[in-house]
Order: structure tokens, then sequence, then C-alpha cells
């Protein structure tokens, strides 16, 4: 995936509170990208800066500076990174309905296996191809947006490395432990939980950029 940088535009009205909020909102997201928090919490953090963006983008002062002919240029270049977090955006929800769908297939052949059916190594190699394939990238997507060079471990990929190894002695194992597939469950079942809050937080931030890049479309045209 190419690299994309946050790009900042100096505007006349930088003294302005909202310029404040769109800075600190900018620093809180770059800190959790560096640190161990949830992919609901960053989704959040980018959701909650293009709440500021888009209250700052409605100060007279910004709207007549950005369609000022020398400032152009510097909002198509805002545009083309809103485009590219679209696309990243699309991307990473395509790959949480994609792990969910996976889990839930999991989940259904354990709850079997757990009544007493033997056989879900399918489901298991299904489980293992998608989740350290793709759940990365749903976090590295934005990641790379702010610093293409940093990726973080986080308490999550702890936890998913351990129900990793304990459906990898299941799918081994003969004989049932109905205790440990239990456990193996409820640390799915928790993690389809929260890819459903990443999901809808998800959603929500795409729809605070989508509405912030008609905003400068509509600003560019006048």
């Amino acid at each position: 995936m190419a690299a994309c940088h946050v790009r900042s535009i100096s505007l006349p009205s930088r003294s302005h509170p909202l310029n404040a909020s769109v800075e600190d909102q900018l620093d809180r997201l770059r800190s959790s990208l560096t640190a161990s928090t949830s992919a609901y919490h960053k989704l959040s953090g980018l959701k909650a800066l293009y709440e500021c963006v888009e209250d700052f983008l409605q100060l007279p002062s910004t709207q007549q500076t950005l369609s000022n002919e020398q400032q152009k240029e510097r909002g198509e270049e805002v545009l083309n990174g809103s485009l590219l977090l679209l696309d990243m955006c699309s991307t990473t929800r395509d790959v949480f309905s994609s792990m969910k769908e996976c889990l839930q297939e999991l989940e259904s052949s354990l709850r079997r296996r757990k009544g007493g059916e033997s056989g879900f190594s399918s489901e298991v190699e299904s489980y293992m191809i998608q989740r350290p394939d793709q759940a990365p990238m749903a976090g590295l997507s934005f990641q790379n947006y702010f610093n293409p060079n940093v990726y973080h471990a986080t308490a999550e990929a702890s936890e998913l490395e351990k129900i990793d190894a304990e459906l990898l002695v299941l799918k081994s194992s003969k004989d049932i432990n109905p205790v440990q597939v239990q456990n193996v469950l409820k640390g799915l079942v928790a993690f389809e939980s929260d890819i459903q809050e990443a999901e809808e937080e998800l959603e929500a931030a795409y729809r605070k950029l989508l509405k912030t890049r008609v905003t400068i479309l509509n600003i560019l045209s006048h």
C-alpha cells in the first residue's frame, strides 16, 4: 500500500479555537496509533478528528482561504488524501465482514464439537488464514496513513495468539475437552464483538470523512 502522510493546510484562522481542536485531535490520533489501543479507539479518534475538521471548514475565514486560487492546490491535495482514506475504509470494511463470517463459521463448528461432533479442521484453517493475513491489514491501513514504518502489537494481538494456540491444540486433539472448547468459544465471541464495535465506528468515521470531502468540494467549486 502506498504510504500517505497527514498534510496540514496553513490558514489565517490558526488562532481560532477550532484550529487548536483539530491539532489536538490529530495529536491524539497519532498517539493512539503508536500505543496499544484497540481498532475501535483508533477509529473513534479518526471520527473525532473529522468532526473537528468539519466544524473548522464551516468557518467563513477557512472557506474564503480555500476558495482562493493560491490555496486551491492545497485543497486538491486534501481531496486526494481523503479519497485514499475512503478507499482504506472500504478495504477495511471488507476485511471486517470477511473476518466476522469466518468467526461465525468457526464458532458454529466449535458449538457442534462441544456437543460431541468431531472434526472442524477446515474451519480452523480458514480462520488461521483470515486472521493473520487480513486482520493486521485493517489496522495497518490506517497506521500507514500516518506512519508507514510503524506497527505496534496490541494486547488484543496477544489474546488472539492464545486463541490460535488453543485452536491448534483442539484441531489435533482426538479427545474433546469441553472446558477448553468453551474457553476458546468465549474468546472468539469476544473477538467478534470487538470487530462489530470497530465496524460500527468505521462506518461512522466513513460518513464523517465523506461529509468533509463534500464540504471541501463545495468550497473549491465556488
